[in-house]
């Protein structure tokens, strides 16, 4: 253990591999033990052992618990429950001690939470390159206990992250399921990395000022919104069930390869392409071969029903034609591994008609296309390389351009960096990939064919795949099959993994000529013309990001947001008096201190389930601050919201002061014959605004008379307490449902008037309440 210790300090930390595969065994060795009514002997490192690159615990040293609850309640009385100490003194005894022993341990206290801070400490001191024998190791972890990143900023986040919830000295915010911890341990891959304030700004010196915590914030967040992993089509593109390669279902499946010929594909630069960019549909019946590519229709199928499901949640599609692909290499990484990542994206829009044959037709909604952003991030990442954000295909020569730009900037620093243009298809290629797909096809066909047992056959009595039922049963459970060499030397026999059911490309073959693989020669291809729906909406806020990096700001709220220091509990806010509410959908108490808490111009946030009245807020601050002529924008990544809130306003005759937007481009014409709508009908209006201000300022000087007698009523009756109290559910009832309260305050008011003889005295001011409300 010490020879481990000493290469963990040596190097700074430990990979997290190497850190999983020592400690893993070891925690569940100590959960054992614990499952067992038992604790293990970790004070010190005399009963672990590495063996064979796992770390191992002496178990005869186990020992039952030893508890010492006087000394705990002591140290913990020290620990406010209602508010969270940023710097804790160390005389409460809880912190983190050297020795490689527990603050426990020094109280003669030794239970379950002690082994798990005894095993924190091991994975913080693997993962940072501690000795906690050593006293300023100790005092370092003690310091940085809670931000493991000012000593490693190299740690992973998840590790990090678990060694914080084991090592916490306060044993009621320490993590308390070994179990748990030991499989988020190992699934440290798995899992989402959240925002970490303290590792972002770990590696910014002391000395940094607040512009350079705000751009570097800032930086850290645009490149949140990148998924640069290999599950992101856009970089690393596998054709599913849910895209279409409209190269492949063109091509035909004759025998002899002479017989196709380049003008059967469709391919970006033929006709198909020339009478799209002339804003003309195509028939995808013209393309696309049915017989050879039945599962066409099931993908395009799939594309119309995705594409309607964002329109309808998101308010845009994201149906792309894939006009160009670039296969290229990781020269810095992984220079062996070719990848394929879209390039060009065009919108189009794909229709069907049905009929004893349906119809399909694709067409493009504009010629300006985007270059894809993923791509273009990680190119500039790796190589900086900076391409377009977007080029216009109406330009005889715009993907020639590009690939001059890539390949410009590709051999500034790397001269023997070729970029090729692919515009004549491969039919070899293509002819098998084809058939690739024609067989996944018939196997997921032959898959929902009756089970015999627990299995499905992938049986056919026609030709050319002729292979009987009988047949199948009989190879699968009567045949003898040979066992593999390796399992019969010994080794664990290993199933036989099936290929995901919705993946239908992979990477088991190579029909590439020789020299192609070279990872120099990169490719800008034409010939893999693809449908596919993509998930980028997010990136539109990357070109946001840039812009407030280049041309740095002060924001005094992003700065508390984003601000390390301890905040101050803001004062409530004052409840709004009746004269100046402008409630136009009815309220409870909580939404009307929200609104209230609104006019004080402090940033906060309202959290809560669904149906508990969020867009009913949401309405009335806008309509709140409308009433008080400031301007109002309502964003939401969901249609939905939007138009249950829109909604909301023009049942309340409030359409006319706002506009919904989903699409600024297929919005624009609705959105300018609203203005010429919303400005004749003003100019028509014969009641001006002054005249229904002070209608409005009547009706509400009556309610405040009426609620003033209603407390004069009760008051005289049952005290003034009660006067008060009346007066105030009045406003609350008032102020909260307005004109909907006309028909039903006198049964409300009955309720709350214990008094005999109250209801009678304060009737006629309560009638006159109710009456104004009506108006």
């Amino acid at each position: 253990m010490r020879d481990l210790i000493a290469a963990a300090r040596q190097r700074g930390g430990l990979p997290p591999d190497d850190i999983v595969g020592l400690l893993a065994p070891l925690f569940r060795q100590v959960a054992e033990l614990h499952d067992a009514g038992r604790v293990a002997p970790l004070r010190g490192l005399a009963a672990l052992s590495v063996v064979d690159g796992r770390i191992v615990l002496d178990t005869t040293a186990a020992t039952p618990p030893q508890r010492n609850r006087a000394a705990i309640a002591q140290v913990e009385q020290a620990y406010s429950h209602a508010v969270e100490v940023e710097h804790q003194p160390e005389q409460t005894g809880a912190r983190i001690v050297a020795g490689w022993q527990t603050w426990e341990h020094l109280v003669a206290h030794h239970d379950e939470l002690t082994d798990i801070a005894s095993l924190g400490e091991l994975l913080a001191a693997l993962a940072c390159g501690l000795d906690l024998a050593d006293e300023a190791d100790a005092a370092e972890l003690a310091a940085h206990h809670r931000n493991l990143f000012a000593i490693n900023p190299r740690i992973n986040p998840v590790l990090a992250a678990v060694a914080g919830e084991m090592i916490e000295p306060d044993r009621r915010r320490r993590g308390q399921d070994l179990p748990g911890l030991t499989e988020r341990l190992e699934s440290y891959r798995d899992q989402p990395e959240d925002f970490d304030l303290d590792r972002v700004l770990a590696e910014l010196p002391d000395t940094a000022g607040a512009g350079d915590r705000r751009s570097r914030l800032l930086e850290h967040l645009r490149d949140r919104l990148f998924d640069l992993s290999r599950r992101n089509p856009l970089l690393h593109f596998r054709r599913t069930l849910r895209s279409l390669n409209l190269t492949e279902a063109s091509v035909p499946l004759v025998l002899d390869l002479r017989n196709i010929t380049p003008a059967h594909l469709f391919t970006w630069g033929g006709p198909a392409s020339q009478k799209l960019l002339s804003g003309k549909a195509v028939e995808v019946a013209s393309v696309v071969r049915w017989d050879d590519a039945p599962y066409a229709t099931q993908a395009l199928d799939a594309l119309i029903s995705t594409a309607r499901r964002d329109r309808a949640e998101y308010g845009q599609d994201q149906l792309r034609l894939v006009v160009a692909f670039l296969h290229w290499h990781d020269l810095k990484n992984a220079p062996a591994e070719r990848i394929s990542s879209p390039l060009v994206l065009a919108p189009a829009a794909l229709t069907k008609k049905r009929g004893v044959r349906d119809s399909y037709r694709l067409t493009l909604t504009s010629t300006e296309t985007e270059i894809n952003p993923v791509l273009r991030h990680q190119l500039r990442e790796l190589y900086g390389i900076e391409l377009p954000e977007r080029v216009d295909l109406a330009e005889a020569t715009a993907i020639e351009s590009l690939r001059e730009t890539l390949r410009g900037q590709a051999q500034a620093s790397e001269p023997g960096l070729q970029v090729n243009l692919v515009d004549k298809p491969r039919v070899e290629v293509v002819r098998h990939r084809a058939q690739v797909a024609l067989q996944a096809y018939r196997r997921r066909r032959a898959a929902s064919a009756p089970m015999v047992g627990r299995r499905h056959y992938a049986y056919s009595y026609g030709h050319p795949n002729y292979a009987p039922l009988g047949i199948q049963i009989f190879r699968d459970r009567l045949q003898r099959q040979p066992v593999p060499l390796a399992v019969e030397l010994g080794d664990r026999p290993t199933p036989r993994h099936a290929v995901a059911p919705d993946v239908i490309e992979q990477d088991l073959f190579s029909l590439r000529p020789e020299g192609e693989a070279n990872p120099y020669s990169w490719d800008v291809d034409l010939c893999s013309v693809t449908l596919a729906n993509f998930n980028y909406r997010t990136l539109s806020l990357v070109r946001d990001y840039a812009a407030l990096i280049a041309e740095p700001r002060p924001n005094a709220p992003f700065d508390e947001l984003f601000s390390t220091a301890p905040r101050d509990v803001p004062p409530a806010a004052s409840p709004l008096p009746l004269r100046d509410s402008y409630l136009v959908v009815p309220a409870d108490g909580s939404q009307t201190t929200a609104l209230a808490q609104a006019r004080t111009a402090d940033n906060f946030v309202i959290q809560g389930p669904p149906g508990t009245g969020k867009s009913q807020t949401i309405t009335n601050l806008v309509a709140d601050c409308v009433a008080r002529g400031l301007r109002v924008l309502f964003v939401c990544q969901k249609r939905a919201a939007l138009d249950v809130v829109h909604a909301r306003l023009r049942s309340q005759g409030l359409d006319e002061l706002c506009t919904l937007i989903h699409d600024s481009q297929a919005d624009r014409k609705a959105f300018v014959l609203g203005l010429k709508d919303t400005y004749e009908r003003w100019l028509a209006d014969p009641e001006p605004v002054t005249a229904v201000a002070a209608r409005r300022d009547e009706l509400v000087a009556e309610i405040e008379s009426a609620v003033a007698d209603v407390g004069t009523y009760e008051s005289a009756l049952t005290g003034d307490a009660a006067g008060t109290r009346l007066v105030d559910v009045v406003e609350r009832l008032v102020a909260a449902h307005g004109s909907r309260l006309g028909e039903d305050l006198g049964p409300a008011l009955r309720r709350l008037l214990p008094a005999p003889g109250a209801w009678e005295a304060a009737a006629p001011s309560v009638e006159a309440i109710a009456a104004a409300l009506r108006r």
